[in-house]
This record gives C-alpha cells, sequence and structure tokens, in this order.
C-alpha cells in the first residue's frame, strides 16, 4: 500500500502532466486563431470563435 506521500506525489505529477495537455491545447487554439481559423468549443454550451 502506497503511503499519504506516494498518493500525494503520484497526485501532483498527473495534475502536472494534466496541465501540460491543457498547455498544448491553448497554443493549438491560439495558433488556429491566428491563422485565421474558425474555431469551435461544445459541451454544456457551444462557443465560437473566430
Amino acid at each position: 500500500m502506497r503511503s499519504a506521500a506516494q498518493r500525494r506525489t503520484a497526485g501532483n505529477a498527473s495534475i502536472a502532466a494534466r496541465s501540460i495537455r491543457v498547455d498544448r491545447i491553448l497554443y493549438m487554439l491560439a495558433d488556429a486563431l491566428a491563422a485565421g481559423e474558425r474555431i469551435e468549443l461544445r459541451g454544456f454550451a457551444s462557443f465560437s470563435l473566430y
């Protein structure tokens, strides 16, 4: 069984990995907008950026 410190460390690494993925998505969106492309974000509500 893992200790509380090991669980915290694993949890922080998971958060950091997700943060990097979110950053990559944001950069991709910014590049697409800069290139004049239209972006649609869909979920509970829809947003269009162009």
